[in-house]
């Protein structure tokens, strides 16, 4: 199975996510486990790793709250993502963003305030 770089934002992934209780943060969240160039091969890490899970969990090994998912990343992704969060926060912040910084962030309501 080839595996990719989950960070890799510069190809399309399909990405195996844990969600689990994070010490370091104090609080649930998805982790990246590993990430394939091919959907099939995903799908079938991804079924292995919940069927590990369920019987970890039904040992009483688990926390009964984590679960596997996967998901698609397009590449690109996350540079867009983090592009979307910056105009989000300039316009949420007061700041007036010129129409084509906020066409081009995608995913962006444009508000105003009161």
């Amino acid at each position: 199975m080839p595996e990719v770089d989950p960070a890799d934002d510069s190809r399309l992934r399909c990405v195996v996510l844990h969600y689990a209780y994070d010490v370091l943060r104090h609080e649930r969240t998805n982790r990246a486990v590993i990430a394939f160039d091919n959907a099939a091969e995903c799908w079938e890490y991804l079924t292995a790793a919940a069927d590990e899970l369920a019987r970890r969990q039904r040992a009483g090994l688990a926390d009964s709250r984590e679960r596997m998912s996967g998901v698609r990343w397009p590449a690109g992704y996350h540079g867009r993502e983090q592009v979307d969060r910056l105009v989000r926060r300039a316009i949420a912040h007061g700041a007036n963003v010129p129409d084509e910084i906020a066409d081009a962030a995608g995913n962006v309501v444009r508000a105003t305030k009161p």
